[in-house]
């Protein structure tokens, strides 16, 4: 079982720039609160903190896979052909008897001290050359071998984009200032300001574009495999006695001349005759892939806008709120992709692929709130908030293969408590 790529794969990427949302919510507040001691001819300012909460934010991930833009498999589909054991070839750095079918070159008992030998014979003309002062020999063997054949097919089982989305919400915390512009009998209009921190967005999405099911059929059998050899020994020289000739192991009749006992070169051609089928198996492998997102944000809001309030008895009064905002939006995501195999209840990693993304992006929004606030005392107050906002442009970076965009536009809303200065 190979993949035709195996790879893990680390990839950090960080375009844009990261914005230091805990030093802007910092600032944000210290400006508010040391405008505190200001007043207009109005009204004196009135600051407030509590929780916020908004829902109705959209995540959405787009994209393909490493395993389908490289066209990876588990297995090559095709059939392998005959596989067999060819047969050990001679050794001809070592002295030995070496019987052929037009001749024969052994060992005499002086060949293991000087590497020459005159136990040696031939049978044709055509053997020797003068020109390249050689001797040749030819053998041909027949071998019955066992052998075996594989078919490899693979069926997609899905292969699909890859498309996740998920609803966002969050828990944060809101700071606002509001100063009065203009009094009138019941009613007052006044600018408002704030700064709203969502620090706790998360997201853990999965899936699994791709999957496919290798098929392995093995057939055995044997082959008859027939293995022609040619012999080249160098013959320093010596010129060889006319053919047919048989020298003996005591060199006698003369003449025995000496040729060396090893060979210069040995060349072998092989080939199949024919392939007889036998028994056989089959096997299953199913290879798919895993891909997950784990995505973190924040989001920074700044914001500002004219309140218009109607006061009526009882400590009650309404307002709306319509503003303009800035969004400062802080994304970190982490993307990882397995593709593995399962063969025989066994699993095991084909390759693995990790991108990360770290970017922060600025958006502007417009939204419409409303509310009441109530008295508490001369001094304190409590007021609840509802909204929306609606922010048109979306928050948009590459990781992998894949694009991640998020629509912080929603729905908000807010406990607070405040005092007038």
């Amino acid at each position: 079982m190979n993949a035709q790529l195996s790879t893990d794969n680390d990839q950090r990427s960080s375009t844009g720039t990261r914005l230091p949302v805990r030093y802007a919510l910092f600032l944000v507040g210290f400006l508010l609160f040391v405008l505190a001691p200001t007043r207009s001819v109005a009204d004196a300012w009135r600051f407030s903190a509590g929780l916020a909460y908004r829902a109705g934010m959209r995540l959405e991930i787009e994209g393909s896979s490493y395993v389908q833009m490289n066209g990876l498999h588990a297995a090559s589909a095709g059939n392998s052909g005959l596989q067999y054991t060819v047969p050990t070839l001679d050794d001809i750095t070592q002295y030995a008897d070496r019987q052929f079918d037009d001749g024969y070159v052994f060992m005499d008992a002086g060949t293991p001290n000087d590497g020459d030998t005159w136990y040696w014979g031939y049978d044709n003309a055509g053997q020797y050359s003068p020109i390249a002062d050689t001797l040749t020999f030819h053998r041909n063997d027949m071998f019955q071998l066992s052998a075996s054949q594989q078919r490899t097919t693979i069926d997609e089982l899905w292969s699909s984009a890859v498309s996740l989305d998920d609803d966002l919400d969050a828990l944060g915390v809101d700071l606002s200032a509001t100063l009065g512009l203009k009094r009138d009998e019941g009613f007052s209009f006044d600018l408002r300001m704030g700064v709203t921190w969502f620090p706790g967005i998360e997201s853990d999405l999965n899936a699994a574009p791709y999957a496919e099911e290798i098929s392995r059929t093995r057939t055995g059998g044997s082959v008859s495999y027939v293995q022609d050899s040619t012999y080249t020994y160098d013959l320093m020289g010596v010129v060889p006695p006319s053919p047919p000739y048989a020298g003996s192991l005591d060199g006698w009749p003369p003449p025995s001349p000496l040729i060396p006992n090893r060979p210069e070169s040995l060349d072998v051609v092989g080939a199949v005759l024919d392939y007889t089928a036998g028994g056989g198996s089959s096997s299953r492998i199913t290879a798919y892939n895993q891909v997950s997102f784990d995505v973190e944000a924040q989001i920074l809001e700044l914001w500002i806008g004219p309140q218009f309030t109607w006061m009526t008895g009882g400590g009650l009064t309404f307002f709306l709120n319509p503003i303009v905002s800035m969004n400062l939006v802080d994304v970190e995501a982490d993307r990882r992709e397995i593709w593995m195999a399962e063969e025989n209840g066994q699993t095991s990693t084909l390759g693995s692929w990790r991108d990360d993304l770290c970017e922060s992006d600025v958006l502007f929004g417009l939204g419409l709130h409303g509310g009441v606030e109530v008295a508490l005392g001369e001094s304190w107050f409590a007021v609840l908030t509802g909204g929306y906002d609606w922010v048109p442009d979306e928050f948009k970076g590459s990781i992998g293969p894949n694009e991640l965009t998020i629509d912080i536009s929603g729905y908000s809303v807010s406990v607070e408590g405040g005092r007038r200065f």
